[in-house]
């Protein structure tokens, strides 16, 4: 019923690099229901220089696929929602229908977000004048920050 975990870095599936494991307990029992891999400092350093090299390839993605990408995960959240509510079950020993209610919950904030994405136009910050709006617009766009009087 629990499956042996293991770390996700740079699109793969592994064991912690030095090979050490935790037992995982299921709180109202005290059994030990499967074993989860540590992540060594080389494992970390790894995993920082995928997601370096996984922004560099994202933000160049249109608004439009990232709501795409966004949309599919909440929907295999849903999908699955029953496989993962137990298992949270099991790790946490809180009641099935809490756990149903937090993973029915994440994907509506994963909607939510990937709805935001559309939007990310900059920011206006409050002028030191009333009669001055600043628009600040991320520095990766290569755009200068601008202040726009009315």
């Amino acid at each position: 019923m629990y499956r042996q975990t293991e770390l996700y870095i740079d699109g793969e599936w592994c064991e912690g690099s030095e090979g050490i494991t935790s037992d995982v307990f299921n709180p109202a029992t005290g059994e030990v229901i499967g074993q989860v891999p540590h992540a060594s400092r080389a494992d970390l350093q790894r995993t920082v220089d995928a997601s370096v090299h996984a922004f560099e390839q994202w933000r160049h993605v249109t608004p439009q696929e990232r709501v795409k990408v966004l949309r599919k995960a909440g929907d295999l959240l849903r999908e699955r929602v029953e496989d993962i509510a137990r298992l949270m079950t099991l790790e946490q020993g809180k009641p099935l229908a809490e756990s149903r209610g937090e993973l029915l919950f994440a994907p509506e904030h994963i909607d939510w977000c990937a709805d935001e994405g559309r939007r990310l136009y900059g920011r206006i910050v409050p002028g030191r004048a009333s009669n001055v709006r600043q628009l600040g617009i991320d520095e990766r766009t290569k755009d200068a920050d601008l202040l726009l009087s009315q």
